[in-house]
């Protein structure tokens, strides 16, 4: 089965002019208002507009469905001894899964307490760009129990092929490239089973490293 990338973000990462464009309106708060626009300009204008925000929150949305897919233990609450819940570590600044955030951070990010580990984790997927080039990349951070302290063991990390940058473990080799991963607007299988295998993988090393 296939997880479709909608069509709004797929052509906002696959066309860099329009991608200039979305970002050029998504600055642009609804007050704004050009007065040099004739009528008809104007009613353009208010759709362009809003299909830029449409942008957003499609984008927020494929990235949670992403999500689900990539560790449905954590989604439906299989994993031993955890509850979802954030609220520690998204007053202290962390992102969370607010439209602005998704949008911000390049990526959708939830967060576990590991009652037993006495312990947050958090799992994020981040579809992002560098010099015009999207990757999906996998990562997570971990941290004790009043949201201060990381205990992430950039040893064990490292020698099992993970970066650690900034406290947060990141994917291998910089990430997966967009246009390896998806073709015609599609995740099939293949590339899906990738993703999951290294989330799995993400998971595990950094549970049984706390």
């Amino acid at each position: 089965m296939a997880l479709s990338v909608p069509e709004s973000v797929n052509a906002y990462i696959t066309d860099q002019t329009l991608r200039g464009a979305i970002d050029v309106l998504l600055t642009r708060p609804a007050s704004y208002f050009d007065t040099s626009l004739s009528v008809e300009e104007q009613r353009s204008y208010r759709r362009a507009w809003l299909a830029a925000q449409q942008v957003r929150v499609e984008y927020a949305n494929f990235l949670q469905d992403l999500w689900t897919i990539l560790w449905p233990e954590c989604e439906i609450g299989v994993l031993p001894a955890t509850s979802a819940s954030a609220g520690k570590l998204e007053k202290n600044g962390y992102p969370s899964s607010s439209i602005e955030a998704i949008w911000k951070y390049g990526g959708f990010t939830r967060t576990l307490w590991l009652i037993k580990k006495r312990a947050y984790l958090s799992l994020t997927i981040y579809l992002y760009t560098h010099e015009n080039h999207f990757r999906f990349l996998l990562a997570s951070e971990a941290y004790n129990e009043v949201g201060e302290e990381s205990l992430l063991n950039a040893g064990i990390m490292n020698k099992n092929g993970w970066h650690v940058e900034d406290d947060e473990l990141l994917s291998k080799s910089g990430g997966f490239p967009y246009s390896d991963v998806v073709q015609n607007q599609k995740l099939y299988d293949t590339p899906l089973s990738i993703l999951k295998n290294s989330a799995r993988e993400l998971l595990d090393l950094v549970i049984t490293s706390l």
